[in-house]
């Protein structure tokens, strides 16, 4: 009997151990989340299938909506692009649940041009620039020259007052709707819509599918 209960006693000592040695070594459970580490400004991998790819993002001075500029830019920067932030104010914009974007470049100095895409951002604080000069022309420009022009949330509104959504498959925030509509966009009830080069999307939560839209239409150049 003694020695059932030894051998008992060595194999409880052993699964204590090992759930130990589990314990001490285990790393996180989770990775941390793109909105609380937004990329430093201006990386972009060295490697990978945006390498050499210029991503221009623009974003409100105030309230954008953090989840679609911090996922978005993590995955065009994992990829291997570079991204820049522009804006129509100096200094550091700033999201509504407080992730940062310092600004690189006013949206008035910025030219579509010197990028492979222009994306913009939504967010409440993008409402008040939807009928922005700059803001239009960033998109306008970006569209005629066939670069890679993309929106969400409200933001898809500036690409229709520049001209760009008529006849084009695209959606927005759904108040945005009747907006799209009288530019002469064809709505969708999608949550992310690519159109050739131009990709829409309806709001934080397309974030993800936003951005993969948006590489998708740089892979394929």
């Amino acid at each position: 009997m003694w020695r059932r209960y030894l051998a008992l006693a060595v194999i409880l000592t052993g699964v204590i151990a090992c759930s130990g040695c589990r314990q001490k070594h285990a790393g996180p459970t989770a990775p941390p989340s793109p909105q609380a580490t937004p990329r430093a400004e201006g990386t972009g991998g060295a490697q990978g299938e945006l390498a050499g790819k210029r991503i221009l993002m623009v974003v409100a001075p105030k309230d954008f909506r953090d989840e679609e500029y911090t996922m978005p830019r993590m995955m065009f920067e994992d990829a291997g692009a570079s991204v820049r932030v522009a804006s129509t104010e100096a200094g550091t914009a700033t999201g509504v649940s407080g992730a940062k974007a310092p600004v690189d470049l006013l949206a008035s100095d910025a030219k579509a041009a010197d990028f492979d895409a222009v994306v913009f951002v939504g967010g409440p604080g993008m409402v008040a620039h939807l009928g922005d000069a700059d803001l239009i022309r960033l998109a306008k420009e970006s569209a005629q020259a066939g670069k890679v022009t993309a929106a969400i949330c409200v933001a898809p509104t500036i690409l229709a007052n520049a001209g760009v959504l008529k006849g084009v498959e695209a959606t927005a925030w759904p108040d945005q709707e009747s907006a799209l509509k009288a530019k002469g966009a064809i709505w969708s009830s999608k949550t992310a819509v690519r159109s050739g080069k131009i990709v829409t999307a309806n709001g934080p939560e397309a974030a993800h599918p936003f951005a993969s839209l948006v590489i998708e239409a740089l892979k394929d150049g």
